[in-house]
């Protein structure tokens, strides 16, 4: 799919209006000294939003969609990883800039993250499930992605999934152990 940095920074613009994000800032109004650095730094990033950036990202999901919405007519479902790597350090910090993989640069939040992209087609049904371990022992996951407001077919294909895959539901020992 054709989805650069500015499919990213719609989304975080995006998430500056919604409930979640708007809780950072009001957390950090009450009680900073209760909050870690990233929450401030969301705070920071949710205070500075201008309406025209929330506006604009509207206009990137729309060319967004325009793109994925063709491509699903010919598809039942779209199926991707849920990240780009198994998963990033315990200590990373999303506001990094030198946030790296193999030696490429990529946007600390969200440059290993592939599942913002279709919260922002959020008229596209996905679910995630596990799709098992990677080399290190982290358990990964893809997305089935369905055509607008096709939830059942979602639903079939990721039960399918689960079934080819042998199950995890009802076998303890495949499950994710923490």
């Amino acid at each position: 799919v054709p989805w650069s940095k500015a499919c990213d920074d719609a989304a975080m613009a995006w998430y500056n209006t919604m409930h979640y994000l708007r809780q950072c800032v009001w957390a950090a109004d009450r009680a900073p000294e209760k909050l870690c650095d990233y929450t401030l730094f969301t705070a920071d990033i949710v205070r500075n939003a201008a309406m025209d950036d929330v506006s604009k990202s509207w206009d990137v999901q729309h060319e967004m969609y325009q793109f994925f919405g063709a491509l699903m007519e010919q598809y039942d479902v779209f199926v991707c990883p849920t990240l780009a790597i198994p998963a990033v350090t315990a200590d990373h910090d999303p506001t990094d800039t030198s946030f790296s993989i193999d030696g490429q640069t990529l946007d600390p939040e969200y440059g290993w993250v592939l599942a913002h992209h279709f919260n922002m087609l959020h008229h596209c049904p996905v679910m995630a499930v596990p799709s098992g371990r990677a080399s290190n022992g982290v358990p990964t996951g893809l997305q089935i992605v369905g055509r607008t407001f096709d939830d059942a077919t979602v639903y079939r294909a990721a039960y399918a999934f689960e079934a080819g895959s042998g199950g995890w539901v009802n076998a303890p020992d495949k499950r994710p152990r923490f």
